[in-house]
């Protein structure tokens, strides 16, 4: 993660202190641990431009903070553990908002800091970003036109005003071509035969409804397609189910 990147701040340098802190743990000599922390200083400095002050400073602060736990080994552990369960975190959830929103978060940990903290210092203010997606601020992508939407479940209905008669399909392939299907193409269409048998008008793609889509499997697209038969009792599907609903059966 290059230091000019568009992340949070918090990310970068806890991913600098983590490899640091990494290096003292698996570092079984100081000419490894030295080696490693070179490396570190080189990756981050040289090739992601990290300020070099910056990781000087985190390397030094992780060997007080090591030396330091040495010489407090024999502080009292119900000390610590009363002290622990005094202080009091609270964490936000927020949406990366760039500079200024660390700028705005910073100024309310200050606040805390000095104005509720006083003296006991109990409550600590931390944020956690949440990351998002470019492709969530903007569509990258064309809105499918109605005719050419597939992979769907639809209902269509006779052209002809005084006829209720009406069809629940489902089809992998586009719209138009199905609906091309129940005109002319398609011999075993009861759409077809319903409009040969009555002289009705021929049905037509803006006689199509839409009722599902965005179906992940042909079974998923069947048995919707089965539900919705149920539900709107179409009188000229001849084929009742795609699948036997076993638990409305």
């Amino acid at each position: 993660m290059n230091w000019k990147s568009h992340a949070p701040t918090t990310w970068k340098i806890a991913t600098l202190k983590s490899l640091v802190n990494r290096a003292f743990l698996i570092s079984s000599t100081k000419q490894a641990l030295e080696k490693e922390l070179n490396h570190i200083g080189k990756v981050f400095c040289d090739n992601n431009d990290y300020p070099s002050r910056l990781i000087d400073e985190i390397i030094k602060n992780e060997r007080r903070r090591r030396q330091q736990n040495q010489e407090n080994t024999k502080i009292q552990e119900n000390n610590d553990n009363t002290a622990e369960e005094e202080k009091t975190t609270h964490r936000l959830n927020l949406p990366y908002a760039g500079g200024k929103g660390e700028q705005i978060i910073k100024k309310l940990q200050k606040y805390v800091k000095n104005t509720v903290n006083t003296e006991a210092k109990k409550i600590r203010v931390c944020s956690v970003y949440k990351a998002k997606k470019l492709a969530t601020k903007f569509n990258i992508k064309d809105r499918t036109k109605f005719q050419d939407m597939h992979n769907i479940v639809y209902h269509v209905q006779c052209p002809n005003k005084k006829c209720k008669s009406h069809y629940t399909g489902q089809t992998k392939c586009r719209l138009e071509k199905r609906s091309s299907q129940h005109r002319s193409a398609d011999k075993n269409s009861h759409v077809l035969k319903h409009t040969k048998k009555t002289k009705h008008k021929r049905v037509q793609t803006n006689n199509f409804k839409i009722i599902g889509k965005g179906y992940r499997s042909d079974f998923t697209r069947k048995i919707s397609e089965s539900l919705f038969i149920k539900k709107l009792k179409p009188n000229l599907n001849k084929q009742k189910d795609s699948y036997k609903l076993s638990l409305f059966n």
